[in-house]
């Protein structure tokens, strides 16, 4: 999109190469901005080979712990890295990709845990042209290779004049000053790029990035910078937040252009990644989530991904749909198709189709015309195994809905459980969506792309020691209910009824108990953040986690069942229609064939009952 403010100062604003006519963004982007280890050689390039078939336009490479953007930014790049650079933006040109370089030369706020093998280099004097030229000389190499956007940020850094010769020339130390500065500075730099190449481009982050407020430092920015430089913005936040179109209009007459909005909605720095070698706790695998009405107010969505790039494509595949049409997207089907494409595309769509299994809108679970529950195999299997797992890291900075479809059917499990009896069948469907998660460190590793199962593999390990004791805990409730079995047999049904065994419920809630243990303690989170909070600067309001709050509801119902299991253990009676039905001594019973479709109940001595409906059957031929 093309800003009035930059018509007005010089008939040419900064643009991507390609801005689809169909979406209403300009620039869909990653910035590889985080903190923590950097993308090698091979993420970028699968990044790259992504973004192309998804019809994004830009890459910006700009992670804080790259020594040669920020520590020793004075210095070229050794040699091996340059010609990786070469070979991605070659192939960036190839498919109209905007592939573009950062800088930030301004004192750091929060310094590069990398330590670099000699001295860093002195912070950038704005007023110096030998500084410019610095710049200038650094940002050749990229030029020659035919880069023609460049940035240059300043975000996270401290807003002081450090240079005797920028008091001058600035008018003080201030914020205002500093704004004034960096302004001035991009200006230069700028003009001095398209004596170069006439059509290039500079984008950058300011000191002061979010949030809605005019600052001394904006308006000091404002003051000196030209209106072709693209500015980014995080949004009313730092982490990634719903924000209104009013909210970026008012940051857009704070920087006198429309933002460019850099979401930090993936990137998982903040949880562990930027301190080695511990990694993350945390990663976020949910879709994008946004107003539509954004679209008029940003130039562009910049997305921060996490550090471990590969599991970024599954909520990016969202985020692309979001940007191609805001008004049409949704989020839940767009993000069904991303898991989709990962697991094989068509192919996996047409197995799962073979196998009666669907996932499409709200519901995933499938049942076939006997009303048993599918399981699915092959492909299939490898598909909802990937989202069974995704799940389990669904909320975001930008929605907080945890693991829907296990919240789903949990909460149908112990809606029935606690009234009438009928929770057998959410309950073969709950074992059935964990144990998809318990397999899915198996089933992942066939994944087109192995680098998702190679750096998915801690959640892997810590998703299916969370379900496993989800799935102990099903059980616990299940056998505090009266055991009831029944078959179809030639032309009538058999089946057998018994009363709950304390004791088989005692080592079922030892073993829960000993793993809900290990799930409150354990490093990585899984079902969504623990404890109400999700770590971030600031911190930010999460929902509660769903095995923790499923676990709970487990703990009331367990003790019930404590105050009252002698007096369960100590008889069972079934009823069919209402009349009771006669139990043999071992607790077997047959009923007749006009039993068919009807509801079996088995009570307990206190009371706790167990249903299942039989199936039904054909009418003679």
């Amino acid at each position: 999109m093309l800003t009035a403010a930059c018509l007005a100062a010089i008939g040419i604003c900064l643009v991507p190469a390609v801005a689809p006519a169909k979406s209403p963004f300009a620039w869909r982007a990653i910035v590889e901005g985080p903190y923590g280890r950097p993308w090698d050689a091979g993420q970028r390039a699968r990044a790259l080979r992504w973004m192309a078939r998804h019809d994004m336009n830009a890459y910006v490479h700009a992670p804080k712990e790259d020594l040669y953007q920020r520590t020793l930014w004075r210095e070229h790049y050794p040699a091996q890295e340059m010609s990786d650079f070469e070979r991605e933006i070659a192939y960036a040109k190839r498919k109209r990709v905007q592939w573009i370089p950062n800088l930030s030369p301004a004192l750091p706020l929060i310094p590069t845990p990398a330590i670099p093998s000699h001295p860093p280099s002195a912070p950038l004097c704005f007023s110096c042209t030998e500084d410019l030229n610095a710049v200038l000389s650094k940002f050749e190499p990229f030029r020659r290779l035919g880069v023609r956007t460049f940035m240059v940020s300043f975000d996270d850094v401290v807003k002081a004049l450090s240079d005797p010769r920028d008091l001058g020339a600035y008018g003080g130390a201030g914020d205002e000053a500093f704004g004034r500065a960096s302004g001035d500075f991009l200006t230069r730099l700028l003009a001095a790029l398209r004596q170069r190449t006439p059509r290039a481009g500079l984008v950058t982050v300011g000191a002061d990035y979010s949030g809605t407020a005019d600052t001394d430092y904006l308006r000091g920015l404002r003051s000196t910078l030209d209106p072709a430089v693209g500015v980014m913005w995080t949004g009313t936040s730092v982490p990634a937040r719903d924000f209104s179109a009013a909210d970026a209009r008012a940051y857009g007459e704070a920087i006198g252009r429309k933002p460019l909005l850099w979401d930090n909605w993936t990137n998982n720095d903040t949880a562990g990644n930027a301190i080695q070698p511990l990694g993350t706790a945390r990663i976020f695998l949910g879709p994008y989530r946004h107003k539509a009405e954004i679209a008029a107010e940003i130039d562009g969505i910049f997305l921060n991904p996490a550090n471990e790039a590969d599991l970024n494509l599954l909520p990016f595949g969202t985020a692309v749909d979001f940007m191609r049409s805001p008004r049409r997207y949704r989020p839940r089907r767009s993000w069904l198709r991303s898991v989709t494409e990962l697991a094989g595309g068509r192919r996996a769509r047409r197995a799962c189709r073979r196998q009666g299994v669907r996932s499409s809108g709200r519901r995933i679970l499938a049942v076939r015309p006997d009303r048993a529950l599918v399981v699915p195999r092959g492909r299939c299997a490898l598909r909802e195994s990937l989202r069974a797992f995704a799940e389990t890291s669904y909320s975001t900075k930008l929605g907080l809905t945890e693991a829907p479809t296990f919240m789903r059917l949990s909460a149908a499990l112990l809606d029935r459980y606690g009234a009438g009896g009928r929770w057998p069948r959410p309950f073969a469907a709950l074992e059935r969506e964990q144990r998809l998660v318990m397999g899915a460190r198996e089933r992942l590793g066939r994944l087109r792309n192995r680098a998702i199962f190679v750096q998915a593999r801690p959640f892997l390990d810590a998703a299916r020691e969370a379900a496993g004791t989800g799935l102990v805990a099903a059980r616990l409730l299940a056998a505090e209910r009266p055991a009831l079995e029944v078959r179809s047999a030639e032309r009538r049904f058999v089946g057998r009824a018994a009363a709950p065994d304390p004791a088989a419920a005692d080592a079922l809630r030892s073993e829960y108990q000993s793993g809900r243990l290990a799930f409150q303690t354990a490093r990585r989170f899984v079902y969504g953040w623990r404890g109400g909070v999700g770590f971030d600067i600031p911190p930010y309001e999460a929902a509660p986690n769903a095995l923790e709050a499923f676990f709970d509801r487990v703990d009331g119902f367990d003790s019930e069942f404590q105050g009252r299991a002698e007096q369960a253990a100590g008889s069972v009676r079934v009823a069919l229609g209402g009349r009771e039905v006669r139990l043999a001594a071992d607790g077997s019973f047959r009923l007749p064939r006009a039993a068919c479709g009807r509801t079996v109940v088995a009570t307990d001595g206190a009371g706790g009952r167990t249903a299942r409906r039989l199936k039904r059957c054909r009418a003679p031929a």
